[in-house]
């Protein structure tokens, strides 16, 4: 007994859930398509490093030159000693 394949019908859904990517990949092939995610991709990291730049008001923030950096020492023994700290990082 071989197996028999059947003929895809053009009227299949595709695949994926997600019908604009579905609708791109038809039309101009995977290759395409994945390269034009990477792209959309790559776009993530600069755009989440501005926004995270601007302030609650849309503007960048001013950089005040009185306060002082702690060192990582200072800055673990202060994150460890808050209770509410510790119990979100442990679990």
């Amino acid at each position: 007994m071989g197996v028999r394949y059947q003929r895809r019908s053009r009227l299949v859904r595709p695949v994926s859930d997600d019908p604009g990517w579905a609708v791109f990949i038809t039309n101009n092939g995977w290759t395409f398509s994945l390269m034009g995610l990477a792209a959309i991709t790559a776009t993530i990291a600069p755009l989440g490093w501005y926004f995270a730049k601007l302030g609650d008001e849309g503007k960048l923030p001013i950089v005040a030159s009185n306060v002082r950096q702690a060192s990582a020492g200072e800055a673990l023994r202060t994150a460890f000693g808050d209770r509410s700290y510790s119990l979100l990082t442990l679990g």
